[in-house]
């Protein structure tokens, strides 16, 4: 009878793991793929025209895209798995979303509670500075989250410099 409880409670122990798995790769794909989104929309704030865009905007995208067809180029050569790939892009996306958010969140928190309301100057007046702050944490978690070359797997040998080995 302890095999079958015990063989059960391993049945209902992979399955809860299994699921809490899915929905946080879930979690961290929608994050990801929202706050990607996102971004280049929030660049047109009063209507689609490339008039509208100022030369940060554009290059901070084109920074964007770069860094991320490094990191597409960079798994690829590195035989780094689809699924790996994925998961990797997806939460160091999401990590530095949620991080930026629970900042937005207590600051706005810490307005409220010191002034009682928080009026809508306040978040117009911050929201051009936390949109070029999610743009580069954007670019910087994507740069951080390529993957590298071992570094001890293209180094020389070291060079021995015993002089008793080494006549001359």
């Amino acid at each position: 009878m302890k095999s079958l409880l015990s063989t059960i409670d391993n049945l209902l122990v992979h399955f809860v793991a299994g699921v809490r798995s899915f929905l946080l790769n879930l979690i961290y794909g929608l994050v990801t793929v929202i706050g990607l989104l996102f971004i280049p929309f929030s660049f047109f704030e009063y209507s689609v025209s490339l008039a509208e865009l100022d030369i940060i905007e554009i290059s901070s995208f084109i920074i964007l895209v770069a860094v991320i067809w490094r990191f597409i180029t960079r798994s690829y050569r590195l035989n780094v798995g689809l699924k790996e790939s994925l998961k990797r892009f997806a939460f160091s996306i999401a990590s530095v979303y949620l991080i930026l958010f629970s900042g937005c969140y207590f600051v706005i928190f810490a307005e409220i509670s010191t002034q009682g309301f928080i009026g809508i100057e306040y978040l117009n007046h911050t929201s051009e500075s936390i949109r070029f702050a999610l743009v580069l944490m954007t670019i910087l978690a994507v740069y951080a989250a390529t993957p590298l070359v071992d570094l001890l797997e293209h180094t020389e040998k070291p060079v021995d410099f015993d002089a008793s080995k080494n006549p001359t």
